[in-house]
């Protein structure tokens, strides 16, 4: 499985709608991710991952970070992803859910 992604990543694949990276050893993604501004479904399960991703995609419908070693979420994620339908998070020693997004049922959780 993938241990890091390319830095450029984000920079050469701008229109990309749906990625699956789940299954592999990631711990951190490269900073152009936030270049993915099309991006509508973003699975990165069972992972490594120890920091959320900085995601300021508001066409966001589905995010599933389930299965990493999340132990928090950012606060704004849901003015950020306005968008969102779908936030898996189980699988992560998570002390604190986002907020925002209990209040809102229409949130898979």
């Amino acid at each position: 499985g993938l241990t890091r992604l390319p830095f450029s990543i984000g920079h050469h694949l701008p229109n990309l709608r749906c990625l699956n990276l789940s299954n592999n050893f990631l711990i951190e993604l490269p900073s152009s991710f936030r270049f993915f501004k099309c991006i509508e479904v973003l699975n990165l399960s069972f992972n490594h991952l120890k920091i959320f991703p900085i995601l300021s995609h508001s066409n966001l419908r589905v995010i599933d970070v389930s299965h990493n070693n999340l132990t928090s979420f950012p606060p704004n994620l849901a003015l950020q992803c306005h968008n969102l339908q779908s936030f898996l998070v189980d699988g992560n020693p998570a002390s604190d859910v986002l907020p925002p997004l209990q209040k809102r049922q229409k949130y898979k959780i």
